[in-house]
């Protein structure tokens, strides 16, 4: 296990490359230094920073995202990593930042994470245990329901962002899914959440008035919320 205390301020790149053993991390923050800002430039803002783009034995390659997640490179995780903890202080985690780390099971993830991208913990042992519940919900965040075998999904209030992909893929349709739910406390629907993926979703009912629904931030690629009924509900 490694764990840095909060008064390391930066790490190298590739410092932790070829730690293929490697069951359980801590780190005082994602990337290189406690002051980088997710706007700057190349991976050094993310976790795969610390392990580098070179393989090694037990090393998993996946794709670390970077300049607001409009490119990637190749970086190596241990594959043998199963404890992760994300300190308090971290705002954002990005996109696919831990997919394919198998055997991650155990995971924490701070209050201070207001923004976790799609595909964050996907391929996880984590995710793969919360699916169990249903919804997984993080920080009133949305993270995934493909795990949700009803036909009528309720999102219960409080949720404040639906992640993209919450319900399906084009890897992996939804087909069980015929209404759902939302909350009046939702202010963000992500791109890619309710269009082709979800196949028989004809129903949204929203918990909140017309007026509500049209202040949501609802970004691209949502073109079922244009063909579908959505029934509005005031208390």
């Amino acid at each position: 296990a490694i764990h840095l205390p909060e008064t390391v301020l930066s790490i190298g790149y590739a410092a932790f490359t070829g730690c293929g053993s490697l069951t359980a991390l801590t780190l005082p923050f994602t990337g290189s230094t406690k002051e980088w800002s997710l706007t700057n430039y190349y991976i050094r803002d993310n976790f795969g920073y610390v392990f580098g783009t070179a393989s090694y034995t037990n090393g998993v390659q996946k794709n670390c995202y970077y300049g607001s997640n409009s490119y990637s490179v190749a970086c190596y995780l241990p594959y043998n990593l199963t404890e992760i903890t994300i300190p308090e202080g971290v705002t954002t985690i990005g996109k696919q930042a831990f997919e394919g780390c198998t055997n991650l099971a155990t995971i924490s993830i701070p209050s201070s994470a207001t923004s976790i991208e799609y595909d964050s913990f996907a391929d996880t042992a984590w995710l793969n245990n919360q699916k169990t519940n249903g919804l997984v919900i993080v920080n009133d965040i949305l993270l995934d329901g493909t795990g949700c075998t009803d036909r009528d999904v309720v999102i219960p209030d409080g949720v404040k962002v639906i992640n993209s992909y919450s319900f399906g893929s084009s890897s992996s349709m939804n087909t069980k899914m015929y209404s759902v739910t939302i909350p009046s406390s939702v202010t963000t629907i992500k791109s890619s959440t309710f269009n082709s993926n979800c196949y028989f979703l004809n129903t949204i009912n929203y918990r909140g008035s017309e007026e509500q629904w049209g202040s949501i931030n609802i970004e691209f690629d949502n073109d079922k919320l244009s063909s579908i009924t959505i029934n509005y509900y005031t208390e």
